[in-house]
């Protein structure tokens, strides 16, 4: 058992995680004490962290000794290697690894931190995925020429004529290339135990940025997905024909097949967004929790979750009826050239609309058959949040957000805009439990199943999926019916991690460019 003393394992709230501070190696001896500090911080405050997946291995696992605090402290074996391996020289390191930042003796806790997981890989700067040590029977040159074939290919795959990128001088050789393809071998999903554990890949799909961490080397995702975009076309480069015809690379096949795929789903996405000259699928949300796609973006279709996920289609049936960009086109010659760079990046022209100022939420209502007293106690919960009590504008407001502003047949299928009486009746469902005529007590449940409740910064109220945080900034995207929820990246003006779509009072119909008084700025952005 995993213990610490209580001077470090101090108790922790609700939206507060702890944090490692890896100090750094000064004397620069690799086999030098391993020593660490942890701190506790809300993630409401955005912190500056790296978040670890690796292979926890099973019970009887080797372990190795760290100092936490100047308390010794026990890991696993793996993750006493990544330590070593990840420690910088000069500067602190900040890292989330969840063997070490949850107190695995106190059950509460674990319980708790284990559903906040999700916002905590999210919300890291980038995840570190650990593939292991470089195994004893290959050399560290062959290691660093396998991964510098994968930067090679995902070189070529940016050139119209491979002759302009040297040829790595290892290739020259057939025997050092082979070697180099058992190096590469070693960490792919044929031999590798981070590829067969589902939590690891959901703790690398869900950041901004992965990278995997061999020994002493790193290669970034988005490399790997060029690399494995090349190679999946079939495009063979003429100078290194003979060492590829020569070698055995099934397992390359594989491993390349399964990158390229979040590749695919991706290329889709844009497709179908450049068909419909129109951003539709971006509010279908279609991803999965349990085996998300690895390495795909944020705003793509996961098309995995299609069987299963007939929920997710309920919004196309409201939001060709929205005009929130008030009929401003997409610019499709942007997005098309854009993807003609990465598949992997949308970028799309807009205004930023408002900032996100508080949340509650989200409201898991798995089934429409969620008892009303139930469902009546958060809603109730959210018009006191709302202010609803200042005035029946506000309560008209909140009645309109529980029903997306429209009146639906029990099919989800839109009849018409919503009446001062039909937003009535929503908010008394919501207050009294008084149950609203027709098919509103469906739509209510379909507005805010897994929905995070929102204030804006200039007071607006809303409904955005269950990733929204306090900071998230709303923005309307020419050619989109509804406004969408984006996460600036760090340092980075144009760079945003998608979100989902979200209802915000207000701006539904092209009320944000009817307003003499709200100052547009026009901007391109990129979103993950």
């Amino acid at each position: 058992m995993i213990t610490l003393s209580s001077h470090i394992y101090t108790t922790i709230f609700r939206d507060e995680v702890r944090l490692l501070k890896l100090l750094p190696n000064v004397s620069g001896v690799d086999n030098a004490a391993i020593k660490c500090d942890t701190y506790v911080v809300s993630l409401s405050t955005r912190p500056q962290y790296e978040a670890l997946s690796y292979v926890w291995g099973g019970q009887g696992t080797e372990k190795d000794t760290i100092w936490i605090a100047g308390t010794k402290f026990e890991v696993t074996k793996n993750l006493h290697n990544a330590l070593c391996n990840l420690r910088l020289r000069n500067s602190v390191r900040t890292l989330w690894i969840d063997q070490i930042c949850i107190n695995q003796d106190d059950p509460d806790e674990k319980s708790w931190q284990v559903q906040m997981m999700l916002d905590i890989y999210r919300l890291s700067l980038r995840c570190l995925a650990w593939m292991g040590e470089i195994r004893d029977d290959i050399e560290l040159t062959d290691a660093k020429a396998g991964l510098e074939f994968c930067e090679y290919m995902a070189i070529l795959s940016e050139v119209e004529d491979d002759k302009e990128v040297p040829v790595p001088t290892f290739i020259a050789s057939l025997d050092h290339f082979k070697r180099a393809m058992r190096a590469l071998r070693s960490i792919s999903n044929s031999e590798n135990l981070w590829w067969t554990r589902i939590w690891t890949v959901q703790e690398a799909v869900l950041p901004p940025n992965l990278c995997l961490v061999w020994g002493p080397l790193h290669l970034e995702w988005n490399v790997l997905s060029q690399a494995s975009e090349n190679w999946i076309s079939g495009t063979r480069p003429t100078p290194i024909h003979y060492v590829l015809s020569k070698t055995n690379l099934d397992f390359l096949d594989d491993l390349m097949c399964q990158v390229e795929v979040a590749t695919h789903y991706a290329s889709n996405t844009i497709d179908l967004i450049s068909c419909e000259s129109d951003l539709r699928p971006l509010a279908m949300e279609l991803r999965i929790l349990e085996d998300p796609t690895p390495g795909i973006p944020h705003w793509a279709l996961d098309l995995k979750a299609c069987p299963s996920n007939s929920e997710g289609y309920y919004p196309l049936h409201g939001y060709p009826h929205y005009n929130a960009a008030n009929d401003r086109p997409m610019d499709r010659e942007l997005l098309l050239n854009s993807a003609a760079k990465t598949k992997m990046v949308l970028s799309l022209k807009g205004i930023l609309v408002d900032t996100i100022k508080f949340v509650e939420g989200p409201q898991y209502a798995p089934s429409k058959n969620i008892s009303n007293e139930k469902l009546v106690q958060t809603l109730s919960t959210w018009a006191v949040l709302a202010n609803c009590s200042s005035g029946i504008d506000r309560q008209q407001a909140f009645g309109r957000m529980l029903i997306g502003d429209f009146v639906r047949n029990d099919q989800d299928w839109v009849l018409s805009r919503a009446s001062s009486g039909d937003a009535h009746d929503a908010f008394a469902f919501a207050t009294s439990g008084r149950p609203p005529p027709n098919a509103a007590r469906q739509t209510i449940w379909r507005m805010v199943k897994d929905a995070s409740f929102f204030i804006t910064e200039k007071g607006a109220i809303g409904l955005g999926n269950r990733e929204t945080k306090p900071g998230d900034e709303i923005w309307i995207f020419y050619g989109g019916k509804m406004p969408f929820t984006i996460k600036k990246r760090v340092d980075n003006p144009v760079e945003y991690d998608f979100i989902g779509r979200c209802y915000v009072d207000g701006i539904m119909f092209g009320e944000a460019f009817e307003d003499a008084n709200r100052k547009l700025h026009e901007q391109i952005v990129r979103l993950h």
